[in-house]
């Protein structure tokens, strides 16, 4: 291999590996960034759908460039670092004899399966090197131990499972919705009687999204104090984004909920043994979800619970 210390900067396969990952970290921080505000500003109903939907299309093809410029710079240093190397070795071998008058089509013959050769060596070499990566990196999530993901999940099946009867997690997509579908699939399965819903299942969360806005809009002293606003946002602007955006929901909309409907919410998560209890009505027929920290690397996350 080419001796790495006449490299210019940044050419080593160590340091262009150090450079992509913090290429890639900034561009998935990016990515989060452009989606969520394409989700804030897209409003409601068909095109800001469409809206959101293009930007996460535009995020996808973000990262594939990104992924397709780092691996032809891998490969363009590969070859680098493996020419000399070649070239000595080519060089070195013995020349094989040759007639005086050698037949021009033998020639170029040979040039086309060496040069063929050549490239699947190289190909073989970087899916070795690869490969190795590979093998490294899952030796160390082994060694690391289980992820905050696998403890956050056997903590709350182990919880789910000790319930009277027992209960599993039924998940819900991640799209900014993910307490509202919850909270849809829970009345869809076990409370139909909470609510006239008009629209077909998987449209359900629009219409617990305006259960919640209705709900905080009519206790404003009860619930304004805790709301999260934006920078020049008002209570009105908060009740507006819970009804017509994608924002993810949290505690305070869970609570909105269970006054709304009149009845219990339970929220089970993991270190905890019993759910918390949200809402003052009957004990009978509660709504179950689970809440997780570590579900997805772009944040929090809501599941419906269902039994087992």
């Amino acid at each position: 291999m080419a001796d790495e210390e006449t490299l210019p900067p940044a050419q080593t396969e160590e340091e262009l590996e150090s450079r992509h990952e913090k290429e890639t970290a900034e561009l998935e921080e990016r990515a989060k960034a452009h989606v969520d505000k394409v989700k804030e500003t897209a409003g409601k109903g068909k095109k800001a759908k469409q809206a959101i939907e293009t930007a996460e299309r535009e995020v996808e093809q973000w990262l594939y460039e990104l992924q397709e410029r780092q691996k032809e710079e891998l490969e363009e240093l590969t070859e680098r670092l493996q020419g000399p190397k070649e070239a000595e070795a080519a060089s070195q071998a013995a020349e094989p004899e040759v007639p005086e008058e050698q037949n021009p089509e033998d020639d170029e013959a040979e040039r086309a399966r060496r040069k063929k050769e050549k490239a699947q060596k190289k190909r073989q070499n970087r899916a070795d090197k690869e490969a190795q990566k590979e093998a490294e990196k899952e030796k160390e999530r082994r060694e690391a131990g289980p992820s905050a993901r696998e403890l956050e999940l056997e903590s709350l099946a182990a919880a789910l499972s000790a319930q009277k009867p027992a209960m599993k997690i039924h998940e819900i997509p991640s799209d900014g919705h993910c307490l509202y579908r919850s909270v849809a699939d829970q009345l869809h399965r076990f409370r139909p009687d909470l609510h006239d819903f008009s629209g077909p299942p998987d449209q359900m969360y629009k219409e617990v999204r305006k259960l919640c806005a209705a709900s905080l809009r009519g206790h404003v002293d009860g619930y304004a104090p805790f709301a999260e606003l934006k920078e020049g946002e008002d209570f009105d602007g908060y009740c507006h984004r819970v009804e017509s955006s994608a924002d993810w929901g949290g505690e305070l909309e869970l609570r909105a909920l269970a006054d709304k409907l009149k009845v219990r919410i339970h929220v089970f998560q993991a270190g905890a043994d019993k759910p918390l209890v949200l809402g003052d009505s009957p004990p009978a027929g509660p709504l179950r979800v689970s809440f997780h920290r570590h579900y997805y690397a772009l944040g929090e996350h809501y599941n419906s619970v269902v039994p087992s």
